[in-house]
């Protein structure tokens, strides 16, 4: 007898994964979004930690550095100024404003040593500068300093004429120059960080997008090819249930479904084959039925003839009861007449003896 398949589609590439239990094949797809989740989580997490480390960049620049050249400016101005005004003091007045001075280059000697933490700004204009500076402080201490100390004025301002070095602006203008460049750096991180951040944010969408569509896929897979085995088990059970033993399900996965599927293909193989023995018994008994139908009419026939004959025994016999009975009347009158003979012959010895006397 012909046979009727529900199908799934046949085990191709993937049944590594296919094959294993439903459970699993779920857990993968909550994994797969979950990891890629991680994986973006981590992302925006390492982009953030960048974003800061460059505010934080930003914010040491903007605060420190800039500070420090904002001191720098000024002290490296008032380093000028205190000398000339220690030129025209007296000599109480100019010791205080040398003991400043010496103070200033402490202040200029400590804010230089906070630019140079920054690699960033050891530029060739800050490397100007601190060469400009050194220029002014040798020339002011061998040469300014003594004209000071003097109180010679006149020789002091005939010296800083001669010399740029006393020029406050030439070394203001590499010290001006060295925090552009600084603020230069500041504006070029900050676009960098916001085009890392735009840069990070589009990254991490199309991640999110990417790992939306992979789980979705994959879950689809998994509930489709699910949702078919179940309903190829369901027809061959509703055919099963209308009687048709012909309709088997093919789910070629080997995951509950599957062995699910096979364990009912294995159950209509047996209940066919009890059917066929059960077919094959009948038909057997139905023969035996119909010899044994065979049987009785030939007994029945039988039955007939031997009630015939017995009829016709029956018939005889009660001839031959009759005769019987004729055979007993004869013999009944045959007695009758024998006793009268009987009588007669006593009824004549009677006479004899009788005439024996008297003769």
């Amino acid at each position: 007898m012909s046979t009727t398949t529900v199908t799934t589609p046949a085990r191709r590439r993937g049944a590594w994964f296919w094959d294993r239990p439903i459970a699993v094949k779920f857990a993968a797809a909550m994994v797969v979004l979950g990891g890629t989740f991680a994986v973006v989580g981590g992302a925006g997490a390492i982009a953030l930690q960048r974003a800061g480390d460059d505010l934080q960049e930003m914010s040491d620049l903007d605060t420190h550095l800039q500070r420090a050249f904002a001191d720098l400016g000024v002290a490296q101005a008032r380093s000028h100024l205190l000398l000339a005004r220690a030129a025209g003091a007296d000599a109480a007045t100019r010791a205080q404003l040398l003991t400043s001075s010496t103070w200033t280059d402490g202040v200029v000697e400590a804010r230089s040593d906070v630019v140079e933490t920054f690699p960033d700004a050891l530029t060739p204009q800050w490397k100007d500068f601190r060469t400009r500076w050194a220029a002014w402080t040798e020339f002011r201490d061998t040469t300014l300093l003594p004209l000071v100390e003097a109180g010679d004025t006149a020789g002091f301002t005939a010296a800083v004429t001669a010399d740029v070095a006393a020029d406050p602006d030439w070394a203001g203008r590499a010290l001006q120059l060295a925090s552009a460049q600084t603020d230069a750096q500041v504006i070029a991180i900050q676009q960098a960080g916001q085009a890392e951040v735009r840069r990070t944010i589009w990254l991490l969408a199309a991640a999110f997008v990417v790992a939306a569509v992979l789980a979705a896929a994959l879950s689809t897979a998994v509930i489709r090819r699910v949702s078919r085995a179940v309903r190829a088990v369901g027809a061959s059970l509703d055919a099963m249930a209308d009687g048709d033993l012909t309709v088997t399900a093919s789910v070629p996965s080997q995951d509950e479904t599957g062995r699910m599927a096979d364990s009912l293909r294995r159950a209509q193989d047996g209940l066919r084959a009890t059917l066929t023995d059960v077919a094959r018994t009948a038909q057997d008994v139905a023969e035996s039925a119909q010899r044994l139908t065979g049987s009785n009419a030939e007994v029945a026939s039988a039955a007939g003839e031997t009630s015939a004959q017995a009829g016709v025994v029956a018939a005889a016999a009660e001839q031959v009861s009759r005769n019987v009975q004729a055979v007993a009347a004869g013999a009944e009158q045959m007695g009758a007449s024998i006793r009268e003979i009987a009588q007669n012959a006593t009824d004549a010895a009677k006479v004899a003896g009788q005439a024996t006397v008297v003769a």
